[in-house]
């Protein structure tokens, strides 16, 4: 557009995000620092207020006092309390909560009564004139300084780490390079000052700004669409906000609950990197742009250093790079853009506990599930869980505590659980299990997946299935738990291959060194391998506790079905060894061929069929999944309960890379445990 020339917008180099700097900073945070009194928003806006302009005053007075005595050192007394009075910034720095406008523009003029008063320079004296005559680029240059020297510190793990753990991805306690461009070498549009030694001063954001971005909205060509994102994080949580007024005036809330505080860059990076991907849906087939609009300064300086700074940023790089047209990211003022606004009220308003993000009308109707990225994970009590999965219904499942009657199949995804799951059917019901999907889900429900509700119904009659870590279920001596555990290897391959065909194929990179990132790093389903096998390995003498490898089984699956119906119950060993053939049946319904016949189904089509079941089997807990409607075809292929079945297929994905970093994260989770003696025999890396 050619307003960008105009408003000394640039183009970064080695990247095809177009950031755009403009406006005036507007940093929300719970809380103000001033000479190391922490001031927090309790109560109405104008108390606060009041109380904030108390404590500047006497700051303002404690620094005429100490510059009068200064004498002709006034100018180097003057840098030295702003470094190290006002820490670092009187006003902005500190992290407090955003009000309105007239607010801000109170807070600002105590900013500006303070700069000119360690100058000791007249009332009427240019801002950009007692920068230079203090020799400070505002207090962003100290902010950021201080930042490059905490990042320096080699054992500092900053809290953005926690966010990012949380969220799955990687954390690292090395420091990251520092680029040697400062972020305020970029022009930025402030309150009549510029970031950085810029002699010409910038005129202040007006309604002419206003006019100006709207007149750009209105030039979009046909397809673009612009969003604008806020959000909001206390110490508990991160509310992230997109408005969409070019689709349907679309507003998105989503709630990421956290284990500590992060900083606000964190919770603006996560808004903007979710407002990349929902947008790529939506731009599919457009080759115009799309605007990504934020009101935070330290995202886009983030952003500027993306090849070797946040991950956030290094996502949305890399989501950038995927879509069909260009992505532009711009910094306006919050109070700018009407659509701001919204986003701003949404993520400061009384919001439920699960948000869900709906594209382009129901929570869950036309909505493709990309499961090779973490946007498609939800965090439940520390476990990822795809957001097809109902959160009550999650949360039912750990708190449901299993009766004596009660069968458990546990297992970590694709170690054998249909399988085993269908032997155990077969022998409890003795009769082959239902063929219909609903019916089988119902026959032996997943628990996360129907809740709680499925596992009390009267007519079932098989085992419950759980993928659920054992630190987020209720374990109970009563109740018959067997768990099926498969080689890592083995079991990535398989995982790669059922997640894989739940990706949509607007995701170009879904290959299986991609994939093997995810899994040493826990973004799967219901996270960490080790972290879910270790405590049931150490559970495996426990009497109520069958503990079996999916290698057994393969190498002698005659003799283990005995072992788990002798398990089961000595009526049910007697049964397969003296009715043979009951036990032959049960033999050749679980062999490989019939259980692709079987299970010929994809996960997404059993789902759907839960929600179209009858109203005398239908159930509560089964409510959200009616009226799905997820094309298949959209989506990779390779989502099957059944593939190959075979042991050491690992050999043909795996390279000699692939082999390093596994051995190495292996070495790591099991230090201290022998839990890799259970393949010892199978000549394993």
């Amino acid at each position: 557009m050619s307003v960008a020339n105009s408003w000394g917008r640039r183009r970064l180099v080695n990247t095809p995000i177009q950031l755009i700097l403009s406006g005036r900073p507007l940093t929300p945070a719970p809380q103000l620092r001033i000479l190391g009194v922490v001031i927090t928003a309790n109560g109405s806006s104008k108390a606060w207020i009041r109380e904030i302009k108390q404590q500047a005053h006497q700051v303002l007075h404690l620094i005429r006092r100490i510059s009068s005595k200064a004498g002709g050192a006034r100018t180097k007394i003057a840098r030295l309390l702003v470094r190290a009075v006002l820490q670092p910034r009187l006003i902005y720095s500190a992290q407090f909560q955003h009000h309105t406008v007239r607010d801000w523009a109170r807070l600002e003029c105590i900013n500006s009564e303070a700069i000119r008063v360690v100058t000791g320079l007249p009332r009427c004296t240019p801002i950009p004139t007692l920068q230079e005559e203090a020799q400070l680029n505002t207090i962003d240059e100290l902010i950021y300084q201080r930042r490059q020297a905490r990042e320096l510190k080699p054992s500092f793990l900053p809290p953005a780490a926690d966010l990012e753990a949380y969220m799955g991805n990687p954390v690292s306690v090395s420091p990251p390079s520092i680029v040697s461009l400062p972020p305020w070498d970029h022009r930025q549009i402030t309150n009549n000052k510029p970031i950085g030694r810029l002699r010409n001063p910038v005129p202040r954001p007006t309604t002419t700004f206003r006019r100006l971005i709207e007149e750009a909205d209105a030039a979009l060509t046909t397809g673009s669409l612009a969003a604008y994102t806020d959000a909001s994080c206390t110490d508990t949580q991160v509310v992230t906000s997109i408005v969409v007024p070019g689709h349907q005036n679309l507003c998105v809330n989503r709630l990421y609950l956290l284990r500590a505080p992060v900083p606000s860059v964190s919770a603006e990076l996560l808004a903007i990197r979710y407002a990349t991907k929902f947008l790529s849906a939506a731009c599919a087939s457009s080759s115009s742009f799309t605007i990504i609009r934020t009101d935070s300064t330290s995202a886009i300086k983030e952003l500027r250093k993306v090849y070797n700074a946040h991950t956030f940023a290094s996502d949305i790089q890399r989501i950038s790079a995927q879509m069909p047209g260009q992505v532009r990211i711009e910094w306006v003022p919050r109070d700018t853009i009407s659509a701001h606004i919204q986003a701003d009220t949404a993520t400061h308003s009384e919001l439920p506990r699960t948000l869900e993000a709906p594209f382009p009308s129901h929570p869950r109707a036309e909505r493709t599930y990309t499961t090779m990225d973490t946007d498609d994970f939800i965090n439940i009590d520390n476990v990822p869980m795809l957001t097809i999965f109902p959160e009550d219904n999650v949360r039912s499942a750990m708190q449901y505590e299993p009766s004596a009657s009660d069968v458990l199949i546990v297992t970590y995804p694709k170690c054998g659980t249909t399988w085993v799951q269908y032997i155990v059917a077969h022998i409890l019901t003795k009769a082959e299990p239902p063929k219909k999907p609903a019916e089988y889900m119902l026959c032996s429900p997943l628990v996360e997946l129907l809740g709680a509700e499925s596992a009390v119904r009267a007519e079932r009659k098989g085992p419950l299935i759980t993928h659920l870590p054992l630190s987020n279920m209720v374990f109970s001596e009563q109740a018959k738990y067997i768990y099926v555990a498969r080689n890592p290897y083995d079991c990535s391959v398989s995982c790669y291959y059922f997640f894989k065909g739940l990706t949509s194929r607007r995701i170009k990179d879904v290959s299986f060194g991609t994939f093997l990132e995810h899994f040493h790093c826990g973004r799967t389903l219901c996270g960490d391998y080790f972290d879910h096998l270790i405590p049931w390995y150490e559970m495996r003498s426990e009497p109520n506790v069958f503990f079996i490898t999916y290698e057994q089984l393969k190498k002698n699956k005659g003799e283990v079905v005995l072992k788990i119906a002798d398990f089961l119950g000595d009526e049910h060993g007697r049964a397969l060894r003296e009715d043979k053939q009951f036990y032959e049946k049960v033999l050749q319904s679980s062999s490989l061929g019939n259980m692709k016949k079987v299970f010929d189904y994809t996960p997404v089509e059993r789902v759907k069929a839960l929600g179209e079941l009858p109203p005398a089997k239908f159930l509560k807990s089964l409510e959200s999944f009616k009226g799905m409607t997820i094309d298949m075809k959209a989506m990779h292929e390779g989502a099957a309960f059944v593939r190959k079945g075979d042991v050491g297929d690992w050999r043909s994905h795996y390279t000699a890379e692939h082999i390093t970093r596994t051995k190495a994260w292996i070495a790591q989770k099991t230090k201290g445990c022998d839990v890799m003696n259970l393949w010892k025999d199978l000549d394993l890396p």
